[in-house]
């Protein structure tokens, strides 16, 4: 990764997407939601940041508009902990960075009544080890309403937008006018072949 080595204390904007994709790309799968961010259709809606100390690396990415501000750490803690004090300086985000980042984001936030979600990589599907309920069917766009009733309900964030859902695979089970179950794809990038599944309410 050709990550120039910053001056003592600077982090600096990261605007070369090879660079950040090729770093990501050593772990598709946990930075699924991050290589979204590459694409045309995002990539003016994010900004990434970075430090680096000799070999040690950090890069943090601020999705631009949404409250709280999705906020994705990937690195060495003490690089992160650069960037958290000069870029993320918003009083609530939506964090997603591995466990050993945690306790340098104890320094900046305080994790008392945060909701932790934990990420999970599945492996091997079978298609001959469930049966599919007749219920569950292929949510549309018509159906974004009762949608995020139903995430409202269940969460404490509201970023969930109409262009997540109809641009997304989802499927759900209705019961009378209510949706009560949903699961989707909150993350589906062809061009770095690789999906996350969210929204599992």
């Amino acid at each position: 990764m050709d990550i120039k080595t910053s001056k003592p204390g600077e982090v600096y904007q990261v605007k070369d997407r090879k660079i950040i994709s090729d770093f990501l790309s050593l772990d598709r799968v946990w930075a699924s939601e991050a290589l979204l961010s590459m694409s045309d259709e995002y990539w003016n809606l994010a900004s990434w940041y970075a430090y680096k100390d000799g070999n040690n690396i950090g890069l943090g990415l601020m999705f631009k508009g949404l409250s709280p501000t999705p906020v994705f750490l990937i690195g060495e803690p003490h690089c992160i902990a650069h960037i958290i004090r000069q870029v993320v300086k918003f009083d609530k985000i939506f964090v997603e960075t591995p466990l050993n980042c945690v306790g340098v984001l104890k320094e900046f936030y305080n994790f008392h009544s945060a909701l932790i979600m934990n990420k999970m990589q599945l492996e091997h599907f079978r298609h001959s080890s469930y049966t599919i309920h007749p219920a569950v069917r292929r949510l549309t766009p018509a159906d974004f309403n009762m949608a995020r009733e139903l995430y409202l309900r269940n969460t404490e964030y509201g970023n969930f937008d109409m262009d997540q859902f109809n641009n997304g695979i989802y499927f759900g089970v209705q019961e009378g006018s209510d949706l009560v179950a949903m699961a989707g794809t909150t993350v589906l990038c062809s061009d770095y072949r690789t999906a996350t599944i969210g929204n599992v309410i």
